[in-house]
């Protein structure tokens, strides 16, 4: 049967099979999900600066998806983050040919593309060795039960007010300079679900915040940054920024895990957390493709 390369037929089967490769560490990328329907929810209201049919290509053979790719795309950053590839029967030139085929359907505009891949994705790690993408770091995803969280009243912060955010701003993207959401994205993505919580210093300056994510319908919730300057450490602070962003998601009677990400090498937050009860779940490896 001959392979045919488009955009998705139906979304619908396209969140069945992200979700099906998602859930097989072998072929596991983070930050994709593990549950059809919270993907699919995400790529009608919260995946890329483009449509959906902009931003993925699938590949058929018989009417039946074999391999994908999906950029979410952000074009103030000029940069994406990529959903896979995904293929069948670990099929490296079907995966090269969906990022050759990709990239001419990208804005010209958009420069860097950011790759979180399981350490036991083999087959994307010879891929991106292919492609001579750089290899910035490894990530550890943490995840916490509530029912092993000590519920001690820490609650010390507050949500971000308009005061605050030039401080937020400048503090966020300061200590995470290649991180997938900038401090602008940050605030764009506020809600009454997604919340930013602040320590304040003075009336205009944060000394540490907590941005997490919370989808109550799906029973998930992420801690997405966990942040003090660098004047404020070594009191404590980092553990009540976690310990209130951890009330706050449990307050949710839907909500009883949540999960998290720290630089692989960051003993000192990485024991913090495990103090708190995480336990480390996956680890990434973070590689990024630059566009000449």
């Amino acid at each position: 049967m001959s392979i045919i390369i488009s955009a998705p037929q139906d979304i619908g089967s396209l969140t069945d099979y992200i979700a099906h490769c998602n859930s097989q560490i072998e072929q596991h990328i983070g930050f994709c999900g593990e549950d059809s329907s919270a993907i699919l929810e995400e790529m009608k209201n919260d995946f890329s600066d483009l449509s959906i049919e902009e931003s993925f290509l699938v590949a058929y053979e018989d009417s039946m998806i074999i391999g994908a790719i999906g950029l979410d795309i952000d074009r103030a950053d000029s940069s994406a983050e990529v959903w896979g590839p995904f293929v069948n029967n670990n099929d490296l030139k079907l995966a090269e040919i969906l990022w050759s085929d990709i990239l001419t359907t990208v804005p010209a505009e958009i420069k860097n593309f950011k790759f979180f891949i399981n350490k036991q994705n083999r087959l994307v790690e010879t891929f991106l060795s292919n492609i001579k993408a750089n290899f910035l770091g490894t990530h550890s995803l943490l995840n916490i039960d509530s029912k092993k969280f000590d519920n001690t009243d820490f609650r010390k912060t507050v949500n971000i007010s308009d005061l605050y955010i030039n401080s937020f701003i400048d503090l966020h993207d300061n200590i995470f300079k290649n991180a997938y959401y900038n401090g602008r994205k940050i605030l764009d993505r506020l809600n009454k679900n997604n919340r930013l919580l602040i320590s304040a210093k003075n009336d205009n300056d944060i000394e540490g915040y907590a941005y997490i994510e919370i989808a109550p319908e799906y029973h998930e919730a992420d801690i997405e940054f966990i942040a003090v300057h660098p004047d404020a450490r070594s009191k404590g602070l980092g553990k009540t920024l976690l310990y209130n962003a951890l009330q706050t998601i449990f307050d949710y009677p839907e909500i009883d895990s949540v999960s998290l990400t720290v630089s692989h090498e960051n003993m000192v937050a990485l024991n913090l957390y495990k103090s708190a009860g995480f336990q480390e779940f996956y680890i990434l490896n973070h590689f990024n493709f630059k566009r000449i």
